[in-house]
């Protein structure tokens, strides 16, 4: 092998490990912080943890999650409890101009009877 041949090989070979090295790091994404890749070495290592605070947790699904609520807002997450009552539907316009006018009607009988228990 001649010096040339030599020269040629050794930046193929470097050129060939720095894109292995490359390809081993994590990528970087800017929308995620850098720790969150090194949380556990492996997924398996994440489920084992997962499943040990899992059974842990009280048997009371009301419990769990005053627990894990509670543990959240130590860490710092701010949980969104979501409104018990609102469902996402609103009324028609119809059916709030019926109601206004069936009140409107019932008020109109009041007014007329003078709210005397004798009308009624």
């Amino acid at each position: 092998m001649t010096a040339k041949q030599r020269e040629e090989f050794l930046l193929k070979e470097r050129l060939r490990l720095q894109k292995l090295r490359a390809a081993k790091q994590p990528p970087q994404n800017p929308s995620r912080p850098s720790n969150v890749a090194t949380l556990s070495r492996s997924t398996q290592s994440l489920g084992k943890a997962v499943k040990r605070a899992r059974t842990s947790l009280p048997k009371s699904p009301q419990k769990q999650r005053r627990v894990v609520s509670e543990l959240a807002e130590s860490v710092g997450l701010k949980l969104v409890r979501p409104c018990p009552y609102a469902h996402g539907s609103t009324l028609s316009d119809e059916t709030i101009k019926l109601v206004y006018e069936c009140m409107s009607f019932i008020r109109a009988l009041f007014s007329a009877c003078q709210v005397d228990r004798m009308c009624i």
